[in-house]
C-alpha cells in the first residue's frame, strides 16, 4: 500500500487519555510541512478544542466557544461542546 502524494486540508486529531503529546507534537510539525491549513486538536477529556493554522499561533476553544471551519470549510461553525462526549455526573 501506497501513501496519497497529496495532503488533506484539514486534520481531526483526537486526544484520547493515552496519547503522548510528543506524539501529536510530531504529529503536528509533519503536518505544518505538508502544508496542511487546519487542523483540529480534539481533547475530550479536558473538554478543548484546539485550532492550528498554517502560519498562526494556535488557538484554544473552550466549550461555548465556536469552532469555525475557515478558510477550509467556509461557512461551517459549530459549538465546541456539541463534538465532545457528554459531561458524566459523578453520583456522590
Amino acid at each position: 500500500m501506497r501513501h496519497v502524494p497529496i495532503a488533506p486540508d484539514l486534520v481531526v486529531e483526537v486526544i484520547s487519555p493515552n496519547d503522548r503529546i510528543y506524539k501529536f507534537e510530531k504529529k503536528l510539525m509533519d503536518y505544518r510541512k505538508a502544508g496542511i491549513a487546519l487542523v483540529w486538536e480534539v481533547n475530550p477529556k479536558f473538554r478543548f478544542i484546539r485550532v492550528h493554522r498554517l502560519n498562526r499561533a494556535a488557538e484554544r476553544l473552550e466549550e461555548n466557544d465556536t469552532l469555525n471551519g475557515d478558510p477550509v470549510l467556509p461557512g461551517f461553525s459549530v459549538i465546541v461542546r456539541e463534538l465532545l462526549p457528554p459531561v458524566e455526573h459523578s453520583k456522590d
